[in-house]
C-alpha cells in the first residue's frame, strides 16, 4: 500500500518517510526513557529501552540499539 495510492512512491520515498518518522519518535522515546531512569522505575526503563531499541534497529542504527538493549537488561 502506498500513500495516496501513488504508484510512483518508491524506495527512496519510503526511506525518507521512515527517517522522518524516526526523527519525530526517537526524541519522545528518549524523554520517556529519561523520565523512567530519573524515577528509578525499572520496569518502565526496560519497556522504553525495548521500544527505543526496536526503533533504532529499524533504521540500522545498531550501535545505538546496543546501548538501548543494555538499558533494557
Amino acid at each position: 500500500v502506498t500513500p495516496d495510492n501513488d504508484v510512483d512512491y518508491g524506495l527512496e520515498d519510503c526511506a525518507t518517510e521512515l527517517l522522518n518518522l524516526m526523527l519525530e519518535k526517537v526524541p519522545q522515546q528518549m524523554e520517556l526513557l529519561d523520565g523512567a531512569l530519573a524515577s528509578g522505575d525499572v520496569p518502565e526503563v526496560r519497556a522504553h529501552a525495548h521500544k527505543l531499541k526496536g526503533s533504532l534497529l529499524t533504521v540500522s542504527a545498531s550501535g545505538l540499539a546496543t546501548y538501548a538493549e543494555t538499558l533494557q537488561h
